[in-house]
């Protein structure tokens, strides 16, 4: 007893095994109530990181869907225009005389266009260009065209041909006039020919079709979209 006096009078507190537990009880319960707390935060950052990939994904699916189906909706137009895609007669695609002027032209070569980018929005940057190959497809290839100048969209109607308003697409075409080498034991098609050239045969040719789908577009006539697509066949 004269002992826990003299500890008393000097100030002193002796700390028992009970109280010394609870303290340690408490800083466990604290650790563990922060790490639940970050595992907590981190669960839900994977979660809208997911939601966000799954959200990008559906709509890159979208616009993609809608670039193939105004490929098939340009491949059934131009199936229709068969016979007068390359002739060049004044009622032929291959006229001088084009839509813009009341005539029925519709192909420009590239050449023409005066592309100097190495790359860019217009049709004809969808054929290679090889200034060491003798084979140029870019400069002897034709752009779809109604004015003789600029590039022109195929008439698909995009808000026909496709189910939803927030989706849309365009379609360009190119055309190769292919040179064809008949002779036994050559390579068969050696590039693209001019329309003036007396080698051309009109029944051997090649369309590339470029669509830009795209999906989750605002209502507005320049409003963005949130997902886009490029597809060429």
């Amino acid at each position: 007893m004269r002992l826990s006096s003299t500890f008393r009078k000097r100030g002193l507190m002796v700390s028992g095994p009970g109280r010394q537990k609870g303290a340690m009880t408490m800083f466990s319960a604290i650790l563990i109530l922060i790490l639940l707390t970050e595992m907590l935060i981190y669960a839900v950052q994977v979660g809208v990181f997911e939601q966000r990939k799954s959200g990008n994904e559906m709509r890159h699916k979208e616009a993609f869907h809608a670039a193939e189906t105004g490929i098939q909706a340009a491949h059934s137009y131009l199936l229709e225009n068969t016979l007068g895609l390359t002739d060049l007669s004044d009622s032929g695609w291959l006229s001088d005389n084009f839509v813009a002027s009341g005539g029925e032209g519709r192909w420009v070569p590239c050449a023409d266009a005066g592309l100097t980018d190495p790359s860019g929005t217009h049709p004809c940057y969808g054929e290679p260009l090889d200034s060491g190959s003798p084979i140029n497809l870019r400069d002897s290839s034709y752009f779809f065209s109604l004015d003789g100048v600029t590039p022109a969209e195929l008439p698909i109607q995009p808000d026909v041909i496709l189910p939803e308003p927030e989706e849309t697409v365009t379609v360009e075409a190119l055309l190769c006039l292919l040179d064809v080498d008949r002779t036994p034991g050559s390579v068969p098609v050696r590039g693209c020919l001019d329309k003036n050239d007396g080698n051309m045969n009109p029944i051997y040719f090649v369309i590339t079709l470029l669509a830009r789908g795209q999906a989750e577009c605002s209502d507005e006539a320049d409003g963005d979209c949130a997902a886009e697509t490029l597809v060429a066949q």
